[in-house]
């Protein structure tokens, strides 16, 4: 039983072209070769890393995905797994969480399908859910990362400096946030049909 009602959905939530499902351990030998793939992993984990086999990757998700604080949602293009989103610490009286995504390697990406996924999260955990803030953390060589927050309205709060280890060298993570109220208003401002969305 979830801290939060609504978490997590009974019900695929219904995007642009996507679809944010409960995760099923089912999708696990598809989502295999994003934690086989280094330079994503280097870029998507804020923590500590490691290339894991099915077994390995099954004890992750679950970690992840324990259904109270932490959230695993998988993306899907029609019925093909296209990557996840992930909603963390999630603290029902500050009715704020942390939010993050990673995208399969390969035809998923550059297509805006993390635009989609995240548009469709948003308006769910602000919406639904009744969160007040999100946040992520985001390493500052993730340019794709950076660029796609900033699009949609979250702002850059500071630097953590140094609060990753990559190869033995400590790196900077940027700090992101964005609120209900700034999120309601953009989307609510977004004219139909201009291209203007957050």
């Amino acid at each position: 039983m979830s801290i939060m009602p609504g978490i997590p959905p009974e019900a695929p939530l219904q995007g642009s072209g996507i679809a944010l499902a409960a995760w099923d351990n089912a999708f696990l030998p598809a989502l295999l070769p994003l934690f086989r793939d280094e330079p994503s992993l280097r870029l998507y984990q804020p923590s500590a890393y490691a290339v894991l086999d099915l077994e390995g990757l099954g004890r992750l998700l679950s970690d992840w995905n324990d259904g109270d604080r932490h959230v695993v949602l998988a993306i899907l293009e029609g019925t093909t797994l296209a990557g996840l989103v992930n909603v963390d610490d999630l603290d029902p009286e500050a009715r704020s969480a942390e939010v993050g995504l990673a995208l399969l390697p390969g035809p998923f990406r550059g297509r805006g399908i993390g635009r989609k996924a995240m548009e469709c999260l948003l308006d769910y955990l602000f919406g639904d859910v009744g969160l007040h803030r999100l946040q992520a953390r985001i390493h500052e060589e993730n340019k794709p990362s950076l660029r796609l927050f900033d699009g949609l309205g979250f702002r850059r709060e500071g630097v953590l400096r140094e609060a990753a280890l990559r190869d033995g060298v400590h790196r900077d993570l940027v700090l992101m946030s964005l609120l209900g109220r700034e999120w309601r208003s953009a989307r609510n401002s977004a004219a139909p049909g201009t291209g203007n969305r957050p």
